[in-house]
């Protein structure tokens, strides 16, 4: 059996405290472009800590992983 789940998360920019040329990226980025990179900072947050074998006790009963 084979279950995926997509993880949503709301990021707030705060414009006042963003370096101007992090917020001209964006503004020039599409909406596709922006999800592609979060979700590539966010999945390489949680690789960089190993977290899905600490979620899944290192994959003792089933593989976790990102779902393409």
């Amino acid at each position: 059996m084979k279950l995926t789940h997509n993880v949503k998360v709301s990021v707030e920019f705060d414009e006042n405290k963003m370096p101007d040329i992090l917020l001209s990226a964006l503004v020039n980025y599409s909406e596709s472009q922006i999800q592609d990179l979060l979700e590539t900072v966010f999945t390489g947050a949680l690789d960089s800590i190993n977290a899905l074998d600490k979620i899944n006790e290192n994959n003792s009963y089933a593989v976790v992983s990102w779902g393409n």
